[in-house]
């Protein structure tokens, strides 16, 4: 509890969780709000990913603005994933067992990428390309290599 409320808990740190915090103080919803990432990082923009691994743009360009979150009742929980949800109790529970208490629950969790299964998908050099890490490891590739394809 923040001072003795429920806050509004988001799962998913992503575009649509980001965007709904926004909406929320867009409606003049002044609520406190805790809201986990299972990512190490701070909110991004995935759809930018590919001109972060083209070198088009830097790091800091895909960044979502915190501007919101400074100005806020906003606790942030990132590299924290949620395991379970406990309606009756309206908690949700992360993988550290650790226990949140919310008055409303909003899942903006994201998709996960269709992997193949195709022979050769686990093999050395073979990537995903899906989030920030995936980006990381490709950019690291690149400097090694001639090409990334």
């Amino acid at each position: 509890m923040l001072n003795g409320t429920k806050p509004i808990v988001i799962v998913g740190s992503g575009p649509v969780g980001i965007r709904m915090l926004q909406e929320l103080y867009d409606k003049s919803i002044f609520h406190p709000v805790v809201i986990y990432g299972d990512e190490p990082y701070e909110p991004y923009n995935r759809i930018q990913l590919s001109s972060l691994l083209a070198g088009e743009i830097r790091h800091d360009d895909i960044l979502f603005s915190t501007d919101i979150i400074k100005d806020n009742p906003v606790i942030t929980r990132y590299h924290c994933r949620i395991v379970n949800i406990d309606k009756s109790s309206k908690e949700v529970i992360d993988e550290y067992g650790k226990r949140q208490g919310y008055e409303k629950l909003i899942l903006a969790t994201g998709s996960k990428p269709f992997i193949p299964n195709i022979p050769g998908i686990a093999l050395k050099g073979i990537y995903q390309f899906r989030d920030l890490k995936d980006a990381e490891k490709l950019v690291a590739r690149r400097t090694r290599s001639r090409k990334t394809v």
